[in-house]
C-alpha cells in the first residue's frame, strides 16, 4: 500500500459528509480516523459508513493534542506514505504520482480559512511539490495539515512533538529542513494563525514566540522559514485588529512586539547567511 491518510479529529463528527464522496476512495488509498477524545456523540451511523469503507476508527481515552493524534495515526498506518488532514478539511482526491518518490515531504493546497466565508475559497485539484525553498506559492494559502510524508522519514524524525502545539507542524518542518541533504526538496510550512478569538491570536503568538527562542541564535540557511511565518503572523494579525477593535490595543501591541523582535532577529540571520 503507497498511501495512508490520517484524520484526526474533536468533535468534529459533521465534517465527515465528504465520506459519501466515492473519488476520495476510488484510489485504494488506506483512510484512518483518530478520534480525540471527542465529547460530543459519535452519530450512530458513522462506524458503518466507515466500515464500508474499509476505513479504520481509532479512539483515544483522553485528550492529549493533535500531535499525540497524528502521531497515534502514524503508527496504525501500513502505507509508505502518510497524509495528514484536519478534521475541519474537506480533503482531495489523492492519486500516487512517481514525481514524488524522490522526496520526503510533499505539500498540498486545501480550502482557506480566514476573514471570508469558507464557501468562498476556491479548491485547487492540483497538488504541487515544493522542491525550491525559494519557490513562489502563488495565491495559495499552504495548510500544515495537507501534507504528505515518506513514513520512515517521519520516523525518523520522531514525529509531531507535543510541547511545540500549536506550530508544531512548523517545528517538524524546521527539524526536517534542518537534516542532511536528503531534506533539502522539503518545501517551506506555514502555520496558518486564523485564530477564532483573541485567546487563541495570544496562543499562537505565544507558541510561534517558543518556538522562535528554540532556533533563535542558529546559524541556519533557512531563515526563509522564519520570514515565511512572520509574514503569516503579521497577516493574520492585520485582520484580527480590524475584526476585533475591542481587543485592538492588547493584540496590537503583541504582535508589534513579537513583528519587530522577529524583524530584528531575521536581520542578523540573513547577515551571517554565507
Amino acid at each position: 500500500m503507497k498511501l495512508s491518510r490520517i484524520v484526526t479529529l474533536h468533535n468534529q463528527w459533521h465534517y465527515l459528509d465528504w465520506l459519501a464522496d466515492d473519488t476520495l476512495f476510488a484510489d485504494g488509498n488506506e483512510f484512518i480516523f483518530v478520534d480525540d477524545c471527542s465529547t460530543e456523540p459519535m452519530p450512530a451511523d458513522l462506524p458503518a459508513r466507515l466500515a464500508a469503507r474499509c476505513a479504520i476508527l481509532h479512539r483515544l481515552p483522553r485528550n492529549r493534542g493533535r500531535s499525540v493524534a497524528r502521531n497515534t495515526g502514524t503508527g496504525l498506518a501500513h502505507g509508505d506514505w502518510v497524509e495528514f488532514v484536519d478534521g475541519d478539511d474537506r480533503p482531495l482526491p489523492l492519486r500516487w504520482n512517481e514525481a514524488w518518490a524522490g522526496s520526503d515531504l510533499v505539500l498540498f493546497p486545501a480550502t482557506g480559512h480566514g476573514p471570508e466565508k469558507p464557501e468562498a475559497h476556491q479548491i485547487d485539484a492540483n497538488h504541487f511539490l515544493l522542491r525550491d525553498p525559494k519557490s513562489p506559492t502563488g495565491h495559495r494559502d499552504p495548510r500544515p495539515a495537507n501534507t504528505l510524508w515518506r513514513k520512515v522519514a517521519l520516523d525518523d524524525l520522531g514525529g509531531f512533538d507535543p510541547r511545540m502545539e500549536p506550530v508544531e507542524d512548523l517545528d517538524l518542518a524546521w527539524r526536517a529542513l534542518s537534516r542532511p541533504a536528503a531534506y533539502a526538496t522539503a518545501p517551506k510550512q506555514s502555520y496558518n494563525h486564523h485564530g477564532a478569538s483573541l485567546l487563541k491570536g495570544i496562543e499562537s503568538t505565544a507558541a510561534f514566540l517558543k518556538f522562535y527562542k528554540k532556533v533563535a541564535g542558529e546559524r541556519t540557511d533557512c531563515g526563509w522559514l522564519i520570514e515565511w511565518e512572520v509574514r503569516n503572523l503579521w497577516h493574520h494579525a492585520t485582520w484580527h485588529l480590524l475584526q476585533r477593535r475591542h481587543y485592538g490595543e492588547l493584540f496590537r501591541k503583541g504582535c508589534v512586539l513579537v513583528f519587530n523582535v522577529t524583524k530584528a532577529k531575521l536581520r542578523d540571520l540573513f547577515s551571517r547567511r554565507s
